[in-house]
């Protein structure tokens, strides 16, 4: 399923992101500063417990929420148990800069998930892990409320490397419920290619290292962008593919759309896993 609405909300300090989501996977992040981390609050019900995702008596019939950690090569799982009403797995937390996975079940109703937190104003530091035999993925995020154009996120400048074709460049990948969108740097060109053009608020995505490839100091320094540091609008988002957003002065309000799909690959294309070797 896709065509799902989102809508974050911008105010002096406060952000509320809404996903609705139906069944399939979702590749998502959270574009605020939680002020609980743990997994239970952050998906805790309006009234402050239960959970907005279906639970249930086992995981095999819940809802899932997946984060892969590519410096150790592991997935990790959280589910809500209705018998014990409360959270089971792996997954402890809900983090921002970091990308997850959120997949309804087959079966299991739509879903519609708000999530609140502080404002994120300041440059953040991503780590960002490679291997010197593979290619390694890190599931990423942006924790701004506001889009970020590639060209001023601090990949570049932080040691993504590119090349004159895609074959031989890092990639940054995001799946939209349907399709996967991907860019990579053109050193040609000194500039990005592809189809993705922006970090958006909201999404999650697959940052590709090659092997041999890395970040300085193993970190992507992220810069507050240019809509935060001017005071300026909001800059649309994926205007050429069709997707619903506006521009208004802060307060903002960025209104996107967002989908499911039962497509059961969470990796772009190679299916390679990540190992950090150091």
């Amino acid at each position: 399923m896709k065509v799902k609405i989102s809508l974050v909300v911008v105010f002096a300090t406060l952000v509320a992101a809404t996903w609705a989501f139906g069944d399939g996977f979702n590749m998502v992040s959270w574009p605020l500063l939680p002020h609980n981390t743990s997994i239970q609050a952050a998906m805790a019900d309006s009234m402050g417990t239960g959970c907005q995702l279906t639970g249930s008596f086992m995981s095999f019939y819940a809802d899932l929420v997946r984060y892969y950690d590519a410096s150790t090569s592991t997935w990790y799982t959280g589910w809500y148990s209705t018998t014990l009403s409360a959270w089971q797995g792996d997954l402890t937390t809900i983090e921002p800069d970091k990308g997850y996975w959120i997949q309804i079940r087959g079966g299991n109703p739509a879903v519609t998930l708000t999530m609140t937190g502080g404002v994120c104003d300041t440059n953040r530091i991503v780590p960002v892990y490679d291997s010197a035999t593979l290619t390694t993925f890190n599931l990423v995020g942006t924790a701004f409320a506001v889009p970020c154009s590639l060209k001023d996120c601090g990949m570049v400048a932080s040691g993504f490397t590119g090349s004159f074709m895609s074959f031989y460049s890092d990639k940054v990948r995001h799946w939209d419920g349907a399709t996967w969108f991907t860019a990579w740097y053109s050193t040609t060109l000194s500039a990005w290619q592809g189809d993705l053009y922006t970090l958006d608020p909201g999404d999650g995505y697959w940052l590709e290292i090659l092997a041999g490839h890395g970040f300085t100091n193993d970190e992507w320094v992220y810069p507050v962008p240019p809509s935060y540091a001017k005071g300026a609008k909001t800059v649309a988002s994926r205007q050429t593919r069709g997707r619903a957003s506006v521009e208004r002065e802060l307060p903002v309000r960025v209104i996107r759309t967002l989908g499911g799909s039962t497509n059961t690959s969470l990796k772009p294309e190679k299916q390679v896993e990540a190992k950090k070797t150091r």
